[in-house]
């Protein structure tokens, strides 16, 4: 095999560890979902957040995910967000 083979098998790999490690992630926020409502609280957003930056050269890599709740009907005091 040559060496062109190889990086595409191993570029491919990589891609599909990513994929399985996103879904793992989206089960993760599925269970925390859960959690948190059975607390009372509700997300205040369906979606998580993220830090990236392009400013270094692994700026494309998604390594930091911040998912806010607050109180189910509460208005958005510190002291009623729930950070996880």
């Amino acid at each position: 095999m040559s060496m062109s083979n190889n990086l595409g098998v191993n570029i491919s790999v990589a891609v599909n560890v990513l994929r399985q490690t996103y879904k793992n992630l989206n089960l993760l926020f599925s269970e925390m979902d859960m959690i948190a409502e059975e607390m009372g609280f509700v997300p205040l957003s369906t979606r998580f957040l993220r830090w990236k930056s392009d400013n270094y050269e692994d700026g494309w890599l998604l390594n930091n995910f911040i998912k806010i709740y607050q109180l189910d009907g509460a208005s958005a005091g510190n002291d009623k967000i729930l950070c996880m």
